[in-house]
């Protein structure tokens, strides 16, 4: 045993210099070092060197433990990484394509024959079913599941302005409190939202000079804004005024914006990932919401149809679960605005240039209260 060693890695060629383990002349061995090797379970992790020092103290507790333990738990985490978007893909089509297969098998039950008068078509189902067994069956009828909820699955993000509710038709009211002047009203925070049906897109051109008498004017939110929260729109509106300045036009900035919005998913995945999964998992929930609402209607339908009228009032709760999964869709589209507000993305449309109100050497500085006293009392003001 005294004669076994090994040969220090590291060593210039030509001179390995073999050391012995450690044996030394009055050293009690350890039994837990062999040279510079650290034997732990099946596991062997090396200890640096420093100064060519041989460790008088057991290594730490992270340095002991098995290689094979820390690689398992790390594929581990790789795998479930990589599974669970995988199961929100096929669990919106196979949720819903369940609820649409027993929908459609109690529509036509009463026309499908039973085993003992089958004949045909259905006779060759039942012996296919009696050959392959009761699980292939469930597999196969799994399948067809699948395929039904893939072709009848929606989108969320595509029905997401059908509903609106307590915003319908909502607009930005801009309330002037005692100034005249549009340009110093910048900052959305301080519009008055409220309900107005009767404002259209456009009544009134931003640079406009605005008595007090003409306190209250409208301009319609973007079209795309139903798929965004009130508060990201606001967020936003402050995001474009800022980095584009005065006298930018935030209406049809916000309008280009939204026909960007689709990309901004893709472009999100490469730069922040947690983010994106965020993201994800809020459109994932959103459609499963949507689908399965859905779905969960029409089979309540084909129930009360068959005779059960008490049904009929269990179906506004399918339909407030299609609500929700269009609230899921909006703080999808939350994150993405926020992620550009917070700059974790950019957006090309924000930092193209954008339509003005005024060109950028005709943008007219705030006036003082003093000012706005003064041209109220001569009745006139100065031109923008």
């Amino acid at each position: 045993m005294a004669s076994r060693s090994f040969v220090q890695r590291g060593a210039p060629p030509g001179r390995h210099e073999p050391r012995p383990l450690h044996r030394r002349v009055g050293r009690r061995r350890t039994g837990w070092e062999l040279g510079r090797v650290v034997v732990k379970g099946v596991g062997l992790c090396r200890i640096p060197d420093h100064a060519g020092q041989q460790p008088t103290q057991p290594p730490p507790p992270h340095l002991l433990k098995p290689a094979r333990t820390t690689y398992a738990a790390v594929q581990t985490e790789s795998v479930l990484a990589n599974l669970l978007p995988g199961i929100r893909e096929i669990r919106t089509p196979l949720s819903a394509g369940y609820i649409w297969l027993i929908s459609l098998w109690l529509a036509i039950s009463e026309y499908i024959p039973e085993r003992e008068k089958a004949h045909g078509v259905w006779e060759s189902a039942y012996k296919l079913s009696g050959a392959i067994g009761t699980t292939a069956t469930f597999a196969a009828v799994s399948f067809v599941a699948y395929l039904i909820g893939c072709l009848l699955e929606i989108k969320a993000r595509s029905i997401v302005h059908w509903f609106r509710f307590s915003e319908w038709r909502w607009a930005i009211d801009r309330r002037i409190l005692g100034n005249s002047s549009y340009m110093e009203l910048e900052d959305p925070r301080m519009l008055h939202w409220s309900e107005n049906p009767e404002t259209s897109r456009g009544d009134v051109e931003f640079h406009d000079y605005l008595l007090p008498d003409e306190s209250l004017t409208s301009v319609r939110m973007p079209d795309w804004g139903r798929r965004a929260s009130r508060s990201s729109l606001i967020d936003l509106a402050v995001y474009i005024r800022r980095i584009k300045g005065r006298g930018v036009d935030v209406r049809l900035a916000l309008g280009r914006f939204g026909d960007e919005l689709d990309q901004l998913p893709i472009r999100l995945q490469s730069k922040n990932l947690d983010l994106y999964n965020t993201y994800d998992r809020a459109t994932a929930e959103a459609d499963l919401r949507v689908n399965v609402g859905l779905s969960t209607s029409i089979l309540l339908s084909v129930i009360v149809a068959k005779g059960a009228a008490p049904l009929l009032l269990v179906i506004p709760c399918a339909l407030l679960l299609i609500v929700r999964g269009q609230q899921k869709a909006r703080e999808a589209n939350d994150v993405l605005i926020q992620a550009v507000v917070s700059g974790e993305l950019e957006s090309s449309v924000l930092t193209s240039d954008l339509p003005r109100i005024l060109p950028p050497q005709e943008t007219r500085s705030p006036a003082t209260s003093s000012e706005i006293n003064d041209g109220l009392t001569d009745g006139t003001s100065d031109s923008p």
